[in-house]
């Protein structure tokens, strides 16, 4: 299933933060390089690249993030299924397990990392793919 248009759910970094931190995983942390908006979050199934969306500068290492995406497409999964591969242009399918958190918002996991996603509500067993960019949140 194709997903309609993205909704806006965030007023700022900090107060999206606020509102969504208990979702966050513990991941290593990377720039790559000086005033690079792009973030190597190193995770125990592999690297994922994400726009930093935080604006208080990066002190590399590992820390709390909170990853989140808007949803391109959705289908069903073999249960159990759980991994990521990357895609042309920033783009990321994934397989997992997702369950509602609200009428827009979903929490959606594979095996260690977990993403707020934003689209339709899911749940079960679902392969994802997501609109770039992936954007991570860190604590400011």
């Amino acid at each position: 299933m194709i997903i309609p248009a993205r909704t806006v759910l965030e007023e700022d970094p900090e107060t999206f933060w606020d509102r969504f931190s208990e979702y966050s995983i513990r991941a290593r942390l990377v720039s790559r390089g000086w005033f690079d908006p792009l973030l190597e979050v190193v995770t125990p199934q592999g690297v994922l690249y994400a726009f930093d969306r935080t604006l208080a500068p990066l002190n590399p290492g590992e820390q709390q993030v909170l990853l989140h995406a808007h949803l391109k497409a959705v289908q069903p999964a073999s249960p159990g299924a759980s991994y990521f591969r990357y895609l042309p242009r920033g783009g990321y399918r994934f397989e997992g397990f997702a369950r509602e958190i609200s009428s827009i918002l979903s929490l959606f996991e594979c095996k260690e990392v977990r993403l707020l996603l934003a689209g339709p509500p899911l749940a079960g067993w679902v392969q994802v793919e997501l609109a770039p960019p992936l954007m991570a949140f860190r604590q400011p």
